[in-house]
């Protein structure tokens, strides 16, 4: 019985095919290196080229497998405490905003009540001014004072503040009053007093607004860590879904060729099985 013989063209157009197998692949495992930023050419190569692989190889890329599963379970998880985060943000500043504005419409309320609508000379719109002036003090005192630490050896910072603010402000109210002819030392006292209260509740409010906007800085961040991380992993179960794609892909064409390539080899072993 002679040897099985094949045509030259046969071997070569072997030879070629598995030259372009090669750079192929080689060429999509670089691509998939340049977008996951993983070593894809040694998991292609090893997986698909036959190439032994050690134990530490091995042990390697299953670690990095178990990470990758870890992190898409851990996906949902992260995207329903982003939902839980922006939710809670958005009704704290919502809040904080409604605050804001009933405050200042109460503000400008009393000061148009008690000044403006009163006196709409020119004495009038300085006390008006004068008013607005001493409110914008008080606001800033009680805001810096917001801003120390407070604990149980220190005196409470914003407390002395308003009350040396209040004290002002009645001084000079009652300083004005007497100056512009008001001889009625009680009725001036009065007005001092009622516009001390407007703004010590003006002062007070603020003061609770700033301590709670304080409040919603940590929550912003965290939003702002959760959506960064919730952003990250879907990138990164795009480029595993697209890399598991490209890799099916190319199994699927490797086993249509191998099918390819041992049909060609029967039909020539037939052929030849006939010579004989």
């Amino acid at each position: 019985m002679r040897p099985l013989r094949l045509p030259f063209w046969l071997y070569f157009w072997n030879c070629t095919f598995f030259r372009f197998l090669r750079n192929t692949l080689t060429r999509r495992a670089a691509r998939l290196d340049a977008r996951s930023g993983q070593s894809g050419a040694e998991e292609v190569r090893n997986q698909y080229l036959g190439k032994q692989v050690t134990l530490d190889e091995a042990g390697n890329v299953l670690h990095r497998d178990l990470a990758r599963q870890a992190r898409a379970e851990q996906l949902p998880s992260l995207e329903a405490e982003l939902v839980t985060c922006r939710r809670h943000l958005a009704r704290r500043v919502s809040a904080r905003a409604l605050a804001i504005a009933f405050l200042l419409l109460v503000l400008l309320e009393t000061l148009g009540n008690s000044i403006v609508t009163r006196d709409l000379g020119s004495e009038g719109v300085e006390r008006w001014l004068f008013a607005l002036l001493l409110s914008l003090a008080v606001f800033l005192l009680v805001y810096l004072a917001s801003q120390q630490e407070t604990s149980k050896k220190k005196v409470n910072a914003w407390y002395i503040a308003t009350l040396i603010a209040l004290a002002l402000i009645v001084v000079a109210i009652t300083l004005m009053r007497l100056s512009h002819g008001t001889d009625n030392l009680a009725y001036v006292l009065a007005e001092g007093a009622i516009f001390a209260t407007c703004t010590m509740g003006a002062a007070i409010g603020s003061h609770k607004i700033f301590a709670a906007w304080h409040d919603v800085s940590p929550s912003w961040r965290e939003t702002s860590v959760v959506r960064r991380e919730v952003n990250r992993l879907r990138a990164e179960r795009e480029r595993a879904l697209l890399r598991i794609t490209t890799i099916e892909r190319t199994r699927d064409w490797w086993e249509n060729e191998s099918v390819i390539l041992l049909a060609i080899y029967h039909r020539a072993w037939r052929r030849a099985a006939v010579r004989q």
